[in-house]
């Protein structure tokens, strides 16, 4: 039985297939779902990124959901660590935040980072940000990428 996850804009679906059969579940309707990751090591647990509503957590496969108190609303990015299970969370204005323990605390990576814009003579142009040497280009937008090369089974 194969089993996807995706993020509408409005909520999440879960579509599973049984045979010739696909059906489809809605859940977090209304909720401004924006990204999903799901748990490499457990295909029940997904976490939700909402536009404004923080990150949500289903260890059932979608049936209850768990607010996980992320500090900041916007959520437009998530991952889940195959290597050690950690929780990643992208928000709005550029924030990044890791969860060690599914959710349950978070920690802001941005005093972890240095970020090209926190350079002396560091300045903005257009839609990336460029370094005082002027040549290397930073991306500042949200963007999806999907790197398989067919859907399988």
């Amino acid at each position: 039985m194969a089993r996807l996850y995706a993020a509408t804009g409005d909520g999440i679906v879960r579509l599973e297939e049984d045979g010739d059969v696909w059906s489809v579940t809605s859940f977090l309707s209304g909720s401004a779902a924006q990204c999903l990751a799901v748990d490499p090591h457990d295909p029940d647990t997904v976490y939700a990124g909402l536009r404004e509503g923080g990150v949500r957590r289903t260890d059932d496969g979608g049936q209850t959901w768990i607010d996980c108190a992320l500090p900041e609303p916007g959520v437009f990015s998530l991952a889940v660590s195959a290597a050690d299970g950690a929780v990643y969370a992208g928000t709005e204005p550029s924030r990044l935040f890791r969860s060690r323990d599914r959710g349950e605390s978070w920690h802001d990576l941005e005093a972890l980072l240095e970020l090209p814009s926190a350079r002396p003579g560091a300045f903005r142009r257009g839609r990336g940000r460029r370094t005082s040497a002027g040549s290397r280009r930073v991306r500042t937008t949200p963007i999806c990428s999907w790197s398989g090369s067919s859907w399988e089974a």
